[in-house]
């Protein structure tokens, strides 16, 4: 009994002993971990959808839900996206500009007046329309000079000279995704939009390298 009563008593001195220091321990443990989740947290890059905003994914929304078939100007969302981070903002409801804001008003009007084939050309990366008179978001030209400036920095070194040059290339009048080689503004439109998503090898293609010379 004595020897039992022994053992209990270093038992129970070793439980005090050891308690706190695992508490301790369990603690910087814990703590440790926290740290790790807030660092992964703080260091992890914002998706394209936040990282682009709410304007791109509202304009992406009705662009490729509106314009589809012949009328297609984006192939696939991330393409849309890429290529609208890099656009001026605008102001909502604007039909006229090379904003992304005058480019959703068309997407939507594509919808709601039944024609797309009227408005989709206006939303789509070139933002011109392919009939004379009507409203257009810019030329083909400004809106593939001034995205190429953002998605293909280094193949322009100023805008006046992407627009210089794309002044001597054939402009088809619209777009839509059907057209991606030959020379033609629309071709250089076609690997620009691949090029929000994939730089390389479209850039070049988009400053008019083969498939577009």
């Amino acid at each position: 009994m004595l020897l039992n009563a022994h053992i209990r008593r270093g038992a129970e001195r070793a439980r005090r002993l050891t308690t706190p220091w695992l508490g301790a321990a369990l603690l910087a443990s814990c703590e440790g971990y926290l740290d790790l989740n807030e660092a992964r947290q703080v260091e992890e890059p914002p998706t394209l959808e936040a990282a682009v905003g709410s304007v791109c994914s509202e304009y992406c929304d009705a662009v490729l839900a509106n314009c589809t078939g012949s009328t297609q100007v984006y192939i696939n969302r991330t393409q849309c996206l890429g290529l609208c981070g890099v656009m001026a903002e605008g102001q909502l409801g604007e039909d006229r500009g090379d904003t992304a804001h005058c480019r959703l008003t068309h997407a939507i009007a594509a919808r709601d007046t039944g024609e797309p084939a009227s408005h989709c050309p206006q939303a789509g990366p070139g933002g011109a329309a392919g009939v004379a008179d009507a409203p257009s978001c810019a030329t083909n030209c400004e809106g593939l000079c001034s995205a190429m400036l953002g998605v293909c920095p280094e193949q322009y070194a100023s805008l006046n000279a992407c627009l210089d040059e794309c002044s001597g290339v054939p402009n088809l009048g619209g777009y839509n995704t059907g057209i991606g080689q030959g020379n033609s503004v629309q071709c250089r439109l076609f690997h620009l939009v691949a090029a929000a998503a994939a730089p390389e090898p479209h850039c070049t293609h988009a400053a008019g390298a083969t498939p577009c010379r």
